[in-house]
């Protein structure tokens, strides 16, 4: 997982990676509740992935299979 600290951020490398072929999953805010939840339920089912996502995808999640989170870039507000 790579945490993003803006939505543009993560369409932006989500649409780069993808375009030069590295297969990546994205979560954000701007996203409707029922995408979030379908691309969260597909990216707990793989076996191996990389997920893009802002703070939204921090909420009380846990995903045990999960080995490396990344924070990208700082928040925008550290709380």
């Amino acid at each position: 997982m790579v945490f993003f600290s803006s939505c543009n951020s993560v369409k932006f490398y989500s649409d780069l990676l993808n375009y030069v072929d590295i297969s990546v999953m994205d979560i954000h805010g701007k996203q409707k509740q029922q995408k979030r939840s379908t691309t969260f339920y597909e990216f707990g089912q793989l076996k191996k992935g990389v997920l893009l996502c802002t703070d939204v995808a921090a909420r009380g999640l846990d995903i045990p299979a999960v080995d490396w989170i990344v924070q990208f870039d700082p928040p925008l507000d550290i709380k």
